[in-house]
């Protein structure tokens, strides 16, 4: 017995550190090794956060088709995990399964509603699929509750999500015609972006990209 239980607790020891591991890896960027200890793990006790970590990995790196059945085994041993259908999701809409994907994303948001990430993902799958309406009501809905429910003061991390959202609302207006509403959802998003920043940074991006979209509607504007 007491064999069992020194067995069983230097499992848990080594499991705990290929997971600190892993993090380690994906802080530096070293995604296959990463994936690697993933691997050790999955083997020997799999679970549905290692399996859905592993999934993402594997999409960061393009691989879609090995992340979905990663997600979707996550998925099986635990149908709750709300960030496996977002991420399922988002690698059914690379692989332009969008009806799976517009699926997966509503998973997501019945199962956490507050999360703006498979909110902005849907939407931006709407506005891709010409689905203009939903695209808006989404993006409407979802400024509401980061306006009006979630902390921002709190939680500055959700600034960027505010303006990628006002962004996304700014574009569909811009390809419905509806250029005062654009100018002024463009505005907005850049009023909740830094002006400084590493420039290849996600929220720099954004900047760039919204900078773009304003100064091809305002051209015609100016002419």
């Amino acid at each position: 017995m007491a064999d069992q239980l020194t067995g069983q607790l230097s499992q848990r020891i080594q499991r705990r550190r290929l997971r600190q591991q892993v993090r380690s890896l994906v802080q530096s960027g070293a995604y296959t090794d990463a994936i690697a200890c993933l691997d050790e793990l999955v083997a020997h006790d799999p679970t549905a956060h290692d399996l859905s970590n592993r999934g993402y990995l594997l999409a960061r790196l393009g691989h879609h088709e090995a992340a979905i059945a990663d997600y979707s085994a996550a998925l099986d041993l635990n149908p709750t995990l709300d960030a496996a259908y977002h991420n399922r999701a988002n690698s059914h809409a690379a692989l332009g399964h969008s009806e799976a994907a517009l699926m997966d994303y509503d998973r997501a948001i019945d199962l956490n509603p507050l999360n703006l990430k498979p909110r902005l993902n849907q939407s931006i799958l709407y506005r891709q699929m010409q689905r203009y309406g939903q695209a808006c009501e989404l993006l409407e809905e979802s400024l509401w509750l980061a306006l009006n429910v979630l902390d921002l003061h709190q939680a500055p991390h959700l600034a960027g999500l505010v303006a990628h959202l006002y962004a996304e609302q700014g574009r569909v207006h811009h390809l419905l015609g509806s250029w005062n509403a654009a100018i002024a959802d463009y505005q907005r998003a850049l009023d909740f972006l830094p002006t400084l920043g590493e420039p290849r940074s996600e929220q720099a991006q954004l900047r760039a990209q919204v900078s773009d979209w304003l100064t091809t509607l305002l051209n015609p504007l100016s002419a």
